[in-house]
């Protein structure tokens, strides 16, 4: 399987795993902060879940480019 492949297909996995926690009632972009989401992220790492860390991951991307827009317009 090429290296393509394999992004696309954890990449689909990723989207499921959201799909199911949205079906929880968790949308994800609750009042949640960088460093909550990074520390989330490590405890997912080590308990091997990749899927959630990857999620977690980008989630504090999200909240970090948030910040610098506000910054920027102020």
């Amino acid at each position: 399987m090429n290296w393509w492949t394999q992004v696309m297909g954890f990449a689909a996995k990723m989207d499921r795993r959201f799909y199911e926690q949205e079906k929880k009632g968790w949308s994800g972009f609750e009042d949640i902060t960088e460093e909550e989401y990074q520390r989330r992220a490590i405890k997912n790492i080590s308990k091997g879940d990749y899927v959630d860390a990857a999620n977690l991951c980008m989630l504090a991307f999200m909240v970090k480019k948030e910040k610098e827009r506000i910054a920027e317009d102020n």
